[in-house]
């Protein structure tokens, strides 16, 4: 028979902090590929690396698989309750087992298919996904490759982070700064004037304006490296992108 280590479950009464990214942070997915150390200044929680055992579709912090080698607690059909190896919460479940401790993080509220506890008079649940924060600096230092002119995909860094974006010509027009949820493109393409750029990765913005141009062809052929260039050169543009993540 497998031995199974021996868990002991301990709490501490401490008022909760949920786990989250704030303003001007991204929250990155777990298996994006990035390898950044972070932190959030709420909490000044050094998050570190995203643990590769994250799935795409998951939100997570950096070890979700304990060093204790226990990654969750199954709580019922269809319920697990996630196990780090540091808290990133307070209060959180302190697990002990004899491979070492883990914990599971605690958010204010009741909650359906995990553990909810009740301390001092409040509901508490364990949380599942936990957000790994990435802070984005507009004033900072930032760099990008010259792209290849008509495409349409471009690359920057903004000092330690990989950005990839986007760039399209529409009816819309702004000033730098301007953002937009969505672009009027026209099926005549002449009337495309008006240079755009996004981002996505390490997540998605809104579009951000990058040039008027005279000419549409002019605008095809050159918004992408516009787009790179003001990224580069640009804190407006990259504050514009950095301000507008989108849910």
């Amino acid at each position: 028979m497998k031995n199974v280590p021996r868990m002991i479950f301990l709490m501490s009464p401490v008022a909760a902090t949920a786990a989250g990214c704030p303003a001007g942070h991204i929250t990155l997915p777990g298996n994006d590929g990035i390898n950044l150390m972070a932190a959030c200044p709420d909490t000044g929680t050094n998050l570190g690396q995203i643990s590769t055992e994250c799935g795409d579709s998951e939100r997570c912090a950096p070890d979700a698989a304990c060093t204790a080698g226990i990654h969750s607690i199954r709580i019922g059909t269809g319920g697990r309750m996630e196990l780090t190896a540091r808290p990133y919460s307070t209060p959180t479940i302190h697990v002990s087992t004899e491979l070492g401790e883990c914990h599971a993080n605690l958010a204010p509220g009741h909650a359906t298919g995990t553990i909810n506890i009740q301390l001092n008079d409040n509901v508490y649940h364990a949380v599942s996904n936990l957000h790994r924060c990435l802070m984005t600096n507009a004033a900072g230092a930032a760099s990008a490759p010259t792209p290849t002119v008509r495409t349409v995909n471009w690359t920057a860094r903004s000092g330690d982070i990989a950005i990839g974006g986007i760039s399209h010509c529409a009816t819309t027009s702004g000033n730098l700064g301007k953002t937009a949820a969505t672009l009027n493109i026209s099926e005549v393409a002449t009337n495309n004037i008006y240079c755009w750029c996004r981002m996505v990765k390490p997540a998605p913005t809104a579009w951000t304006f990058g040039a008027a141009f005279t000419h549409a062809d002019t605008c095809g052929a050159s918004c992408v490296q516009t787009c790179a260039k003001n990224f580069t050169e640009n804190a407006t543009f990259r504050g514009a992108l950095f301000n507008n993540f989108l849910p």
